[in-house]
């Protein structure tokens, strides 16, 4: 399988609809009843973005000391980031795996969690996460990266929704709400039988 030649523009898109829910009455009168409403919201990055996230990983890795081993998942993820970047940019996309544009995407969705540790004073912990397993999301095989991944994740939507969000160790991510302190602890559910197991 070979790549796309086209790259996909940097955007952010708003879909919204609103559609009216009509009823026939027996008098043959169709009257409105209600309303349905649609709102979504997508984006894309160009590939060279894409790259520039990368690189800025591991500016942050080496600003702060510590080391991104070259053969940890997220330092194997930035190298596929950056080989796509080039190759579009080079016009040199055939023969290159299929797969390379889904390890940019995950790439992508790591890095709008992790670049905003820059600002957490104790960053350094949840950066070696991180480095400490798997980070395929398509696998079910358990790492330290990907629980990492998933606090850092809702910390960092948490945190653009403008959010008073902490991570914290337990629970995983606290918030500000109005009066109030919300915890919330971050799992993953395999199976509805073992939820009891997990909580």
């Amino acid at each position: 399988m070979t790549l796309p030649h086209g790259e996909p523009s940097q955007a952010m898109t708003i879909r919204k609809g609103i559609q009216e829910i009509w009823h026939d009455t027996e008098s043959g009168l169709v009257i409105p009843t209600g309303t349905v409403s649609d709102l979504s919201l997508s984006s894309s990055q160009t590939y060279l973005v894409i790259k520039e996230k990368a690189s800025a990983i591991e500016e942050l890795y080496s600003e702060n000391g510590v080391p991104l081993p070259p053969n940890c998942d997220l330092a194997l993820l930035i190298e596929d980031a950056k080989t796509l970047s080039d190759s579009w940019l080079l016009n040199r996309l055939d023969g290159l795996p299929m797969n390379l544009l889904f390890r940019a995407a995950c790439l992508d969705r790591i890095a709008e969690a992790v670049l905003p540790l820059r600002n957490v004073p104790d960053r350094i912990k949840h950066l070696i996460a991180f480095t400490t397993g798997s980070l395929d999301l398509l696998q079910r095989e358990r790492s330290g990266a990907k629980n990492i991944l998933w606090e850092v994740e809702l910390w960092a939507v948490l945190k653009r929704r403008s959010f008073s969000a902490h991570l914290c160790e337990p629970p995983d991510v606290l918030v500000d709400f109005e009066d109030a302190k919300v915890g919330i602890a971050c799992k993953k559910l395999y199976s509805e039988k073992h939820v009891q197991n997990v909580l």
